[in-house]
């Protein structure tokens, strides 16, 4: 099984995406929730505003987590992946701020800290439990 976790970037006022060659503060979202991922599944981890995201890229889940400043484009991300069969789950402080908004462009969602509930939908999303049974994970 192959994760891709993404933490989107954001648009700058003249419609183009925020990209750079260096960040003073790192998330560390993504690495935490790779490490709580079994060792059998590979990882990869996109930071998009260093790095362009493949969206060619054969991988069996998508996982997106967004503020509120990029949310527009985690939302594009999610879109696109979803017209391509691929599952997308997200969470971050929009999306458990706004989960009905959310399920509009995911086919799960975490709400609040995933240190519990991401190991909880990883083991059910790999025992094959229906993507749809799969909605909501944390305090809705």
């Amino acid at each position: 099984m192959k994760v891709t976790l993404i933490e989107p970037t954001r648009y700058l006022e003249n419609g183009s995406l925020l990209k750079s060659e260096k960040l003073l503060f790192p998330s560390l979202t993504l690495p935490r929730l790779a490490s709580l991922l079994p060792g059998n599944i590979k990882t990869s981890i996109i930071i998009e505003l260093f790095e362009d995201i493949s969206f060619d890229e054969k991988v069996d889940l998508i996982g997106i987590t967004s503020y509120t400043t990029n949310i527009h484009r985690a939302y594009e991300i999610a879109d696109e992946f979803r017209s391509r069969k691929v599952p997308v789950v997200m969470g971050g402080m929009h999306v458990s701020m706004e989960p009905k908004e959310a399920l509009e462009h995911a086919d799960t969602i975490i709400i609040g800290e995933a240190e519990e509930s991401w190991p909880q939908f990883i083991n059910d999303f790999q025992n094959g439990t229906n993507i749809l049974d799969l909605l909501i994970y944390g305090e809705f």
